[in-house]
């Protein structure tokens, strides 16, 4: 059809009206009928694995019978059509099955939403179930164990880089680490870091009228990280003599990449400070240099 005339103008034209038309129009009515009569007959989970090949496949038949020049930019239209009957149409199934995968960790059908979302340019509803199931597993995680985590700094911080660490392998392994579900991620973990329901105590305070007030503790994680730094850096503790130099140095990084979360950093510092004034004035470091090197990655700037 492209050749039917010399002059480029009208011969894609022509091969628009005749062609290109026609090929999206057919493939989308067909594809229409046959998507959602799948989805009925097996389910979004098998849907899922459908609708992907089927977008590779479509786009690779265009590739080879469309034209491809920028007049008519046929190739994308026809994707965009497929994303449109695959994905958009059932993005509401698609969409209601994400927490359930996540909390499944089926990373395959996740990296498979993702995908699919990612077409439609719009994958808010799937970093959204990302963030809600991070907080909720991080703070259900951290309530199951609050009595032996507010009394033991090295528990503590053990328990929140494993679920760093959780978090951090399904955004890779599922979202292969795109930017948007990092940021779900680090949302998600600063809510747990300095969430306040692990350490919550009801303290009476003074009654005033017939009635009594409560106080809420606030969060103490930057007292249980700087506790942990100390136990670290200081001669004598049971902590300090499990570990090698290099190994303490590894620890101190994870506390401050832990750190980088918590909101209230005036608090850690206070604590810190006073806890590396006493070490430094009884002669307790285990090596000075180390001191100066985390107080260095300790400025604001660094943070």
């Amino acid at each position: 059809l492209v050749s039917l005339k010399t002059d480029d103008k009208d011969k894609y034209k022509v091969y628009i009206e005749n062609f290109e038309r026609a090929y999206l129009n057919e493939t989308t009515r067909f594809y229409k009928q046959k998507a959602g009569q799948y989805l009925a007959e097996h389910g979004i989970l098998s849907y899922l694995y459908y609708a992907d090949q089927k977008l590779k496949e479509e786009e690779k038949r265009a590739r080879r019978y469309l034209e491809s020049v920028a007049e008519c930019n046929s190739v994308p239209l026809l994707v965009r059509r497929c994303v449109d009957v695959f994905v958009t149409e059932f993005r509401e199934q698609i969409t209601n099955e994400c927490p359930n995968l996540i909390e499944n960790n089926d990373i395959e059908r996740l990296r498979l939403v993702f995908v699919l979302l990612d077409h439609t340019g719009d994958i808010t509803s799937l970093t959204q179930s990302l963030e809600a199931f991070i907080v909720k597993q991080g703070l259900d995680n951290m309530l199951k164990n609050k009595d032996t985590i507010k009394q033991d700094p090295e528990s503590y911080v053990q328990q929140l880089l494993d679920l760093y660490r959780q978090f951090s392998n399904l955004v890779r392994d599922a979202f292969l680490n795109d930017p948007r579900f990092l940021t779900s991620r680090d949302k998600a973990f600063q809510k747990i870091i300095n969430d306040i329901s692990v350490f919550q105590l009801d303290m009476p305070a003074r009654a005033t009228r017939g009635t009594t007030r409560t106080t809420l503790a606030e969060s103490r994680c930057p007292e249980l990280l700087a506790q942990y730094c100390d136990i670290l850096l200081r001669k004598g503790t049971s902590t300090h003599k499990k570990y090698s130099s290099e190994e303490i140095e590894v620890k101190l990084k994870d506390v401050l990449l832990l750190l980088k979360y918590v909101q209230n950093k005036d608090v850690f510092m206070r604590f810190y400070k006073g806890a590396l004034t006493r070490r430094l004035i009884l002669d307790t470091s285990i090596d000075n240099e180390l001191e100066e090197s985390i107080v260095i990655q300790l400025r604001p700037n660094n943070l």
